[in-house]
């Protein structure tokens, strides 16, 4: 079972992009949790605001074919299933940092996400394909790097109308990534469009996660202005998320499964959507 999550491969990524990076959510008590904890440990990201909580880790199930990853199942932990309230003290601690990333699937909610616009620090938010239109329009005023999954999204007429659309509710960078067909970027001004760098194909979990990091952190810390500053940052990221496709899992150390493969199907105490039985061999828990 590989660690992984969008909020734990994010900091573990801005460290390997050669940031300070630090997690800032909820561990579960159980081996799961402890093994979550000591990956990003092991990696330096730094934990002093996290909680413990009692219960089940999240996971989920997942297919690997040639290098692609396909998701078929999710039991959602403790969590997951506990919303994130940021008090003084958490603020005080994040107001130390350059950059916030998070996504759809934090338990992030948007009175959260302004209290940190209220810091000044800019906000990267990944909303995967996980977004509808009134979605973008609550979310968006509070975003200052916007990420989106635009494989479904039509050619890159419709995909341009899109991001334009997004950034007129609010965000300063508009970014539409399209697996290995590359990105498109918007800022406002003009398009730019990215292609996927040359990659040894092991495993693709993560591969947008990584782009959406290191473009971030590229980006943050770039001195450059205006076109440079974005094409830089997209060639980063590109790179950086090739070679995060060159690993097992999102970030590497796995934790042996010694249980029933069928036992992760049971949700006698978890919610499961897209319940797979098939080829039980081929799958891998993350």
């Amino acid at each position: 079972m590989y660690p992984g999550g969008n909020q734990l491969n994010t900091a573990i990524y801005a460290k390997w992009a050669g940031a300070d990076s630090a997690y800032l959510g909820y561990f579960s008590d159980d081996v799961r949790g402890k093994h979550l904890k000591w990956v990003l440990e092991k990696n330096g990201v730094d934990l002093a605001r996290c909680k413990v909580l009692h219960g089940q880790c999240s996971y989920a199930m997942t297919t690997l074919v040639d290098g692609n990853r396909t998701f078929h199942g999710t039991r959602k932990g403790v969590n997951a299933m506990t919303p994130i309230v940021l008090d003084q003290e958490d603020l005080a601690y994040i107001k130390g940092f350059d950059l916030v990333i998070s996504d759809c699937y934090s338990n992030l909610d948007v009175t959260e996400i302004q209290k940190i616009n209220d810091l000044g620090i800019p906000f990267a938010y990944d909303f995967s394909e996980e977004f509808t239109e009134d979605i973008l329009k609550e979310y968006c005023p509070h975003v200052d790097y916007c990420f989106l999954s635009c494989n479904q999204q039509g050619g890159e007429e419709q995909i341009h109308a899109l991001l334009r659309r997004i950034h007129s509710y609010g965000p300063k960078i508009v970014v539409g990534t399209r697996g290995a067909e590359g990105q498109i970027v918007f800022d406002g001004e003009q398009f730019y469009v990215g292609k996927a760098a040359p990659a040894t194909v092991v495993d693709t979990m993560g591969a947008g996660d990584s782009f959406t990091c290191s473009f971030s952190v590229a980006y943050t810390d770039s001195k450059k202005i205006g076109s440079e500053r974005v094409r830089e940052a997209m060639d980063f990221g590109a790179k950086f998320a090739a070679k995060i496709c060159g690993i097992n899992g999102s970030v590497g150390d796995g934790l042996t499964y010694e249980g029933n493969l069928e036992d992760l199907y049971s949700d006698e105490d978890g919610y499961v959507y897209k319940p797979y039985k098939k080829s039980l061999g081929d799958v891998q828990a993350k």
